[in-house]
């Protein structure tokens, strides 16, 4: 895993702010923010995400909060359990940028399929489709899975794929299959 000074040399200073000021920063960032939702935390995570700043979670993470509507155990959250957070001068890192961008290395998925059952094969093409949902093609198979349904890993000694990037070629969607194609689980 990288470290934050490989990507940039400045330090970010983040704050705590409202829920108001939290969106209209995320409204008004300058560059395009990736919307990511990780349920490993309870509330789930949501970050915002400058991948022109780092193109390496959690490194361009530039605002932050939980799920509070997602509530699988009844909890209720009041105003003061809530928080959210941004990345003040995300200005200064990003003209701090060192230019090292870390390789991406996920080259083989482990996921369920719509019967049940479990497969683990090599990826020729995948991307995120949105905070709950992965596009996967695998030996020509489009596959749409919830993000909870599938794992990615690297074997030893591979260089694995970026997002979106597909083995042998630059990032012709059009070669890995139709978005049509709903295999969702």
């Amino acid at each position: 895993m990288s470290r934050q000074e490989d990507f940039y040399t400045v330090e970010p200073i983040e704050k705590e702010v409202t829920k108001e000021d939290f969106e209209e920063f995320v409204n008004n960032y300058p560059r395009k923010l990736e919307r990511d939702w990780c349920g490993i935390y309870e509330p789930p995570l949501i970050s915002y995400n400058d991948f022109e700043l780092a193109n390496r979670w959690p490194h361009s993470v530039v605002a932050w909060t939980w799920d509070y509507t997602y509530t699988p155990y009844g909890i209720v959250y009041t105003d003061e359990e809530k928080h959210y957070y941004i990345i003040v001068n995300y200005e200064e890192l990003f003209n701090s940028k060192t230019g090292y961008e870390e390789p991406h290395r996920w080259s083989h998925v482990e996921m369920r399929l719509p019967d049940g059952h479990w497969i683990d094969k090599k990826i020729d093409y995948w991307k995120s489709i949105d905070d709950h949902t992965y596009k996967i093609i695998i030996e020509g198979t489009s596959y749409t899975v919830g993000k909870s349904d599938c794992m990615f890993y690297l074997l030893s000694g591979e260089t694995g794929l970026a997002d979106g990037e597909k083995k042998g070629e630059a990032n012709d969607e059009s070669k890995c299959g139709d978005d049509d194609d709903d295999l969702s689980l």
